[in-house]
């Protein structure tokens, strides 16, 4: 029997850089390996999954970090 995982379409990022928390959309997620958010429909960020069970990136020189979507 196979179980599928579905996960919210929405995750928050913490701005490493401003100390702020913002709701990107996700656009593409793949769990323990890729996470590419979209932060107001305008500016896409791609994360990497790291050793620390997060997913760290960055855009226009600030860094992003997040858990990543929730499971639903």
């Amino acid at each position: 029997m196979r179980r599928d995982t579905f996960y919210s379409e929405e995750c928050k990022l913490y701005n490493v850089d401003r100390d702020q928390n913002i709701t990107a959309e996700v656009v593409q997620f793949k769990p323990n390996d890729l996470l590419v958010c979209s932060i107001q429909g305008a500016v896409e960020i791609r994360m990497n999954y790291t050793k620390h069970g997060e997913y760290v990136g960055s855009k226009a020189g600030m860094e992003f970090k997040t858990q990543g979507p929730t499971v639903l």
